[in-house]
C-alpha cells in the first residue's frame, strides 16, 4: 500500500496573529514508512521508518532520533501510519475513536489515551470522503493546533 499527497499546512498560534502556512508533499507506504516534503515556505524533510525519525533542514543535514525517547510523538505519527494503513485494532491501543458519518463522508476523532500524550495533544481529527483523508487537524494541549488539508491523493 503506497500512497501520495499534495499538503497545505496550517499552524495556528494563539501568540501569532496569522497562522504559519506551508505546503509539500506527504508519502505513505506501509506498513511504516512516512516522509513529508516541506516545499514552502522553506525546504525541509522529515522521514519516519519504523521506529525512527530523520529531519532534513535546507541543506540535507539530518538529524535522526528514536521515537523511543518521544512517547507523544510516537502516538501521533503511529496514529497517522495506523490511519493509513487502516489497522483499528492498532488505533485502539493509543486512542479512544469516535467515528461518525457513512462511507462517503466520515470523521474520525482520535483522543490519545496514555497521560504524557494528553500532555501535549488534546485530539486529532481526520476528516475523509470514501478512502481518501482530506484533512488532518491537530489540537494541542494548550489550544494551538494545526490544520493539513491533502489536496490531491494519488496510491
Amino acid at each position: 500500500k503506497e500512497k501520495s499527497a499534495q499538503f497545505t499546512e496550517e499552524k495556528f498560534l494563539k501568540i501569532l496573529e496569522k497562522p504559519l502556512r506551508s505546503e509539500g508533499t506527504l508519502h505513505f507506504q506501509a506498513p511504516d514508512y512516512l516522509e513529508k516534503i516541506t516545499a514552502k515556505p522553506e525546504k525541509e524533510r522529515l522521514v519516519v521508518k519504523s521506529e525512527l525519525v530523520t529531519i532534513f533542514d535546507q541543506q540535507d543535514v539530518s538529524q535522526t532520533l528514536s521515537l523511543d525517547d518521544y512517547q507523544p510523538l510516537k502516538e501521533l505519527l503511529n496514529g497517522i501510519r495506523f490511519i493509513l494503513l487502516g489497522n483499528l485494532n492498532a488505533l485502539k491501543k493509543y486512542y479512544e475513536l469516535d467515528l461518525k458519518g457513512n462511507c462517503n463522508q466520515w470523521s474520525l476523532i482520535l483522543v490519545p489515551i496514555s497521560a504524557p500524550a494528553l500532555d501535549i495533544i488534546d485530539r486529532i481529527i481526520i476528516l475523509g470522503e470514501k478512502d481518501n483523508i482530506e484533512k488532518i487537524t491537530w489540537v494541542d494541549s494548550n489550544g494551538d493546533f494545526t490544520v493539513m488539508t491533502l489536496e490531491k491523493e494519488n496510491s
